[in-house]
């Protein structure tokens, strides 16, 4: 399966798993891209304000995020 930042470039939209979707609400269902943004939800972030956000939930939940050099 590819990954976000993968599709980013493809400009396909991602459906999103059941159980991770439910964490988020129902807007969450799929990820929509648009140029060189992604919605997870709600508004349109680049790549870098994305992983802030996702980051931030990992932090709150005790854990550490190491992005990998994909981009």
């Amino acid at each position: 399966m590819k990954s976000l930042h993968e599709r980013l470039k493809e400009h396909t939209d991602i459906e999103v798993p059941y159980n991770v979707w439910t964490c988020f609400g129902e807007k969450a269902k799929i990820i929509t891209l648009a140029g060189d943004q992604a919605s997870l939800g709600e508004d349109y972030h680049s790549l870098p304000e994305l992983r802030a956000a996702i980051e931030w939930y990992v932090t709150e939940l005790g854990g550490k995020v190491k992005w990998g050099n994909n981009e």
